[in-house]
């Protein structure tokens, strides 16, 4: 990692973060409810935004402010597969570019805790065993994509 030496854009108070956001979606059920697909587009215009870094290599600790730009997708599938199995799948996508920081080298780079994409997947197995109580047998998968930490990379 480098870093400038003078280390622009660290300071000891920061502004208030804003952010100002639209999102659109579309919610559907097929199937008599049995299938359900749900789609969400955003856009974030951040100013202001507090990043935190810690580089164990040094024991810095780095922390500013920057303006990014965030666009993003999540996808959402989940399905009653019978009266006692749920299936269910999620996908995530967000790509971010800083727009402005005290040290214009890192604009256009990505912003501090960007993730590009997730991807959540399972199953759920539920059934009666009685008295009113039910067993429940549920496994998940989850994936995260590569993870911005500092605006320098």
């Amino acid at each position: 990692m480098r870093y400038p030496k003078a280390k622009l854009g660290v300071h000891d108070l920061f502004n208030a973060e804003v952010a100002n956001t639209w999102e659109v979606g579309a919610k559907s059920q097929f199937l008599d409810r049995r299938l359900s697909a749900n789609l969400a587009l955003y856009h974030t215009e951040s100013r202001n935004g507090y990043f935190f870094f810690y580089d164990s290599v040094t024991s810095t600790q780095i922390s500013g402010n920057l303006d990014a730009t965030y666009k993003g997708a999540e996808l959402e599938l989940t399905a009653k597969a019978t009266d006692w199995l749920d299936l269910y799948a999620n996908f995530g996508y967000t790509d971010g570019r800083i727009t402005r920081m005290e040290d214009p080298t890192v604009v256009g780079n990505k912003p501090p805790l960007l993730t590009k994409n997730t991807v959540n997947a399972g199953f759920q197995y539920h059934q009666p065993v009685g008295d009113g109580l039910a067993g429940v047998l549920r496994l998940d998968y989850q994936e995260i994509g590569r993870t911005w930490w500092d605006p320098y990379t």
